[in-house]
């Protein structure tokens, strides 16, 4: 038609006087905002999926511990640690003094009443040890002790220390020279229990007043 010649039919899109651009202008920041939602929303259950697949942390191991009515509770700075066998019931790390000397370890076994009696395990610990030339050790020195219900079994012996490979004796040992061990048999009702302190001979002799505190806590009576 004539009258039609003078008006513009040809709006662009992104005109906003254009009823059908501005329809179209709408359309394009909803299909934008519905595809920033569909990727935040995957985001969140990538996320979400990760945090599922995640493995769980390890299990800290406990400071404390106790073994037929008996508990343990070594001093703080002693660090607890996760057993490298399951004939262990605790393992703790001794910092070493200040010194460059290497950690000491303490180890807690409890066999259920069993374990051999305390001349054997005595002779057993003190056969890990050797003299600087290969000889057997002669001179350690065994003490007794009881109180608060239990008798107290000490071995402290010095020297090569000769540790096994295995978990059973009579394998490969690595030597160690210059390390020494406190190795109490712990008797009472519901024992025996067996504490070993090993170590370089310094880091043992600056834990000599925590593990003397160490066993004096050790009570059977407050049952």
């Amino acid at each position: 038609m004539k009258w039609m010649r003078g008006i513009r039919t040809d709006f662009p899109w992104s005109d906003d006087r254009s009823t059908s651009g501005y329809a179209v202008r709408r359309i394009r920041e909803g299909g934008a905002l519905f595809l920033l939602a569909v990727f935040l929303s995957g985001c969140a259950v990538e996320q979400t999926a990760e945090t599922a697949s995640s493995p769980p942390a390890p299990a800290a191991a406990p400071h404390s511990i106790a073994a037929a009515g008996l508990e343990f509770n070594p001093p703080i700075r002693w660090i607890p640690e996760m057993p490298d066998s399951s004939m262990r019931l605790a393992q703790y790390r001794v910092p070493s003094p200040a010194d460059g000397s290497a950690d000491a370890q303490l180890l807690i076994y409890y066999f259920e009443g069993q374990g051999g009696s305390a001349q054997a395990n005595i002779d057993r610990w003190v056969a890990q040890f050797s003299t600087a030339d290969g000889r057997p050790i002669e001179d350690a020195r065994i003490t007794h002790r009881e109180g608060n219900g239990l008798q107290l079994a000490l071995v402290d012996v010095t020297g090569t220390y000769h540790e096994s490979q295995g978990p059973m004796m009579g394998g490969e040992t690595t030597p160690h020279p210059g390390y020494r061990m406190l190795a109490v048999i712990v008797e009472g009702p519901g024992g025996p229990w067996f504490v070993k302190l090993t170590g370089p001979e310094a880091t043992v002799e600056a834990s000599l007043a925590e593990f003397d505190a160490f066993l004096g806590a050790l009570d059977l009576t407050t049952q």
